[in-house]
C-alpha cells in the first residue's frame, strides 16, 4: 500500500508475491486501491511429499470442526501419568522439528523460484534497489539473492518480528525452528542497506539483536489510509466491536466479564449496548458463543465468522468503541489499529505496560488496561457509555494525522532515496 505514494517520490515498482490464486480470501476490489502501471507477479507456492502426505491425512482423518477452539476456554490437565506425559512431549518435539524443516524446505524452493523471476526481470528492467517485506519473512531470503545477483541495495522491512521468541509458531517450535530462523534473518540483515519495523519496540528488539545495524534501521509504521465520512455517531445502542480472527493469546473472557459487571450495575439491555465480534475463525464460533453464555453476556453479544470487507467497515463505522483484545506479541500491533485510528470512536486496548501496543498509544486518548483486570476493563467501558449518554463524542485518534500512511510514506520515501544515491553503479545480473 506504500506504492500508493510512490510516484509522489518519482518511483514505480514491479512486485513478486505468493501467488493470488492460492489464497482463500483473496478480495480482488482492493486492487482497485493500488497505482496504476504496477505489475504483479505472482508465484506459485510449491508443496512437498510431507505436505501431500498430510493433506491426505487429514481428508481421511476428517476432523471434526468443533476440534478448533478459541483461547481461554478450558484447562487441559487430564492427571496423565507422568511416563506417558514425557513420551508425549518428545514425540511432539520431534514433530515440532520435523515440521520446521520442511517449512523451510518448501520456502527455500519458494524463494529460489521468486529469484529466478527477479533475475529474468532485471534482463529487461533497470532496478535502482531490492525490497523485501515479510511474512512471510523468507521474502527476504528471495530478496537477497536478486539484489546479491544484480549488485543493488537490499532493503529489508519487518512488519513483524521474524526469531523473537513470541514469534515462534506453537507447532514449530524448538531448536530446528531457532536456527534456520536466525541462519536466515541474519543473512538478511548483514545484506541489508537499510533496514524497517513496524514500531519502536521492535527496533529497540533489532538493535540488541544486530547493534552493528542501528545506524542502518528506522521504523516505519503501516499507517492509516483516508476513510469516507462514516455515519453520525449513536449512543444507542452503544456497540462495542471486534474485528479479527482469536489466535495469538487473543482471549475474550476478561472483557466478556467486564461487559456482565457493566450491563448488571447499569441496569442494560440490547437495546442500550452491544458487543459485536466479527471475523472469527468458523471453527471457533461454538466455543465464542459457549463461552459468552458461560459469563452471561449472550442477550447482547453477536458473533460472525469472516465477512467481506465493506461489512466490516460498516461495523466499525457504527461503533462507538473498538477493541483491541490481547495479543503474544509485545513487539508488534495488529494491523486493524490503523483502521481503528481512523474512526471517531472509543479504543480500548488490552495490553500490557511496554508492549509495542502500549507504547504506540501511550500519548493517546485510548484506555490501556492490563488484559486480565475485569474492573479496570468494565470502568472504562463504564465511563465511555455514560459519556455517550451525556452528547460526548469521540474524536478519531488519528485527528493529528500522526499515524497516517502518507507521513509514514514520506519517511520511508526519504530513506530510499538516501540508500540508492549511495549505491554503487549497477553490474549486469548473473544467469540464475
Amino acid at each position: 500500500m506504500m506504492l500508493r505514494h510512490a510516484a509522489e517520490f518519482d518511483w514505480k515498482a514491479d512486485v513478486l508475491l505468493m501467488d493470488p490464486a492460492e489464497s482463500s480470501d483473496r478480495d480482488e476490489s482492493r486492487l482497485a486501491s493500488l497505482p496504476p502501471g504496477l505489475r504483479l507477479y505472482g508465484i506459485p507456492f510449491p508443496r512437498s511429499g510431507l505436505d501431500f502426505m498430510m493433506k491426505w491425512r487429514r481428508r481421511l482423518l476428517a476432523p471434526r470442526p468443533q476440534a478448533v477452539k478459541a483461547p481461554d476456554f478450558a484447562g487441559d490437565s487430564d492427571g496423565e501419568p507422568e511416563t506417558t506425559k514425557g513420551l508425549r512431549l518428545r514425540w511432539q518435539q520431534v514433530k515440532r522439528t520435523v515440521a520446521a524443516m520442511n517449512y523451510y524446505h518448501v520456502w527455500r524452493r519458494w524463494a529460489q523460484d521468486v529469484s529466478d523471476v527477479g533475475l529474468a526481470l532485471a534482463r529487461n528492467t533497470e532496478y535502482a534497489c531490492v525490497i523485501s517485506s515479510g511474512p512471510p519473512h523468507m521474502a527476504h531470503e528471495a530478496a537477497r539473492q536478486i539484489a546479491s545477483a544484480i549488485s543493488r541495495p537490499l532493503i529489508v522491512d519487518f512488519r513483524d518480528p521474524w526469531t523473537s521468541s513470541e514469534a515462534e509458531p506453537p507447532d514449530m517450535r524448538g531448536d530446528a525452528w531457532r536456527t534456520l530462523s536466525h541462519r536466515y534473518e541474519r543473512a538478511s540483515v548483514n545484506a541489508a542497506a537499510l533496514v524497517l519495523v513496524n514500531t519502536n519496540a521492535a527496533g529497540r528488539y533489532m538493535r540488541a539483536t544486530y547493534p552493528e545495524a542501528t545506524h542502518r534501521l528506522i521504523t516505519v509504521m503501516n499507517g492509516a489510509d483516508p476513510i469516507a465520512a462514516p455515519p453520525a455517531f449513536s449512543a444507542k445502542p452503544f456497540t462495542i466491536s471486534y474485528t479479527g480472527a482469536l489466535y495469538g493469546g487473543r482471549r475474550p473472557r476478561a472483557l466478556f466479564r467486564a461487559l456482565r459487571q457493566v450491563v448488571e450495575r447499569e441496569r442494560l439491555s440490547r437495546d442500550d449496548i452491544r458487543l459485536h465480534f466479527m471475523g472469527v475463525e468458523e471453527p471457533q464460533r461454538l466455543p465464542v458463543l459457549k463461552l459468552a453464555r458461560e459469563e452471561g453476556i449472550e442477550s447482547v453479544f453477536t458473533c460472525e465468522a469472516r465477512r467481506p470487507r465493506a461489512e466490516a467497515t460498516a461495523l466499525l463505522d457504527r461503533s462507538a468503541m473498538l477493541v483491541l483484545l490481547p495479543q503474544t506479541w509485545v513487539y508488534s500491533v495488529p494491523a486493524k489499529l490503523f483502521e481503528y485510528v481512523q474512526r471517531p470512536a472509543w479504543l480500548l486496548a488490552l495490553s500490557e505496560p511496554g508492549t509495542a501496543i502500549a507504547d504506540l498509544l501511550g500519548d493517546t486518548s485510548a484506555d490501556i488496561i492490563p488484559p486480565d483486570d475485569v474492573d479496570a476493563i468494565a470502568a472504562a467501558i463504564t465511563r465511555r457509555v455514560h459519556e455517550a449518554r451525556s452528547g460526548a463524542r469521540p474524536q478519531p485518534l488519528n485527528a493529528d494525522g500522526r499515524f497516517s500512511r502518507e507521513r509514514q510514506a514520506q519517511l520511508f520515501f526519504e530513506a530510499l532515496n538516501r540508500v540508492v544515491l549511495q549505491s554503487p553503479q549497477r553490474v549486469e545480473p548473473q544467469p540464475a
